[in-house]
């Protein structure tokens, strides 16, 4: 017998980064061919308290996610999705702003190498 509920929208985000981050932790920790216990001695802690962080059931602070990625040798890349609409006026505004650094770029290889500084919160925003 199964049964189906529904998340709301701000529940099934969380619990959806929550399983994104665990399965990349076990998978990082498997590819690396280690054990908990050798990343409890390398930040040098219970090998228990590795074992609540990695098993999900420890809601990870920034920092202890960091020392994990830490301990095995990896980085965290961290990036936030932006809906469509948002995504195009992103590089609309890049696009904006290569233009406006390489008209900038033009004028001061003819006048001075000294940025006008209007000109680059013009570029930069």
């Amino acid at each position: 017998m199964s049964f189906l509920f529904e998340l709301d929208p701000k529940d099934e985000a969380i619990a959806d980064l929550v399983a994104d981050v665990g399965k990349k932790l076990q998978r990082t920790v498997n590819l690396r061919g280690l054990t908990q216990n050798e990343i409890a001695q390398r930040l040098e802690v219970d090998r228990s308290r590795v074992n609540r962080c990695l098993s999900g059931f420890n809601n990870l602070t920034l920092k202890s996610l960091a020392e994990l990625t830490w301990a095995m040798d990896s980085k965290i890349r961290f990036e936030i999705e932006l809906n469509e609409e948002e995504q195009v006026q992103a590089a609309d505004e890049t696009r904006v702003n290569v233009v406006t650094l390489a008209e900038w770029q033009g004028a001061s290889q003819q006048q001075s190498a000294v940025p006008d500084l209007a000109m680059l919160r013009k570029a930069f925003g």
